[in-house]
């Protein structure tokens, strides 16, 4: 006859299963992966969107009452001086013919795209007699 041995307790350590311990793992990984490119999406809508000013150079002095102001915004992106709009092309380029006063004159350049931050760019040009 053969003899039955009484039931042993299960371990915990026995009871999780490896397929399980990797199904989890992956899930997590996927989770992590989706959730950086939201973030990472985001921060992209919402960063300031880029601007160069060609010319004038800023703290410019020049006996001209008109300069020409040129530079590059991102594509997309309105750009104004002084709170006017200025036209911009496909690609960003931008250029105007300013009028300016005797003395110093503060030209504000921003270009702005929904829902991000302006970016802000003073140039300084003084004009003498």
């Amino acid at each position: 006859m053969s003899q039955t041995l009484p039931p042993q307790p299960v371990s915990r350590k026995a009871m999780i299963a490896p397929h399980r311990i990797l199904r989890t793992a992956l899930v997590v990984a996927c989770l992590v992966v989706f959730a950086g490119a939201v973030v990472w999406e985001v921060m992209r809508v919402t960063a300031a969107p880029s601007l160069t000013v060609v010319s004038p150079a800023d703290n410019l002095l020049t006996g001209s009452h008109r300069i020409t102001l040129s530079g590059k915004a991102a594509p997309g992106a309105a750009v104004s001086t002084n709170g006017s709009p200025v036209a911009v092309s496909t690609d960003g380029r931008f250029s105007e013919d300013m009028d300016l006063r005797t003395g110093e004159n503060i030209i504000t350049i921003v270009a702005t795209k929904k829902f991000a931050k302006p970016n802000i760019i003073y140039r300084r040009v003084v004009v003498t007699q």
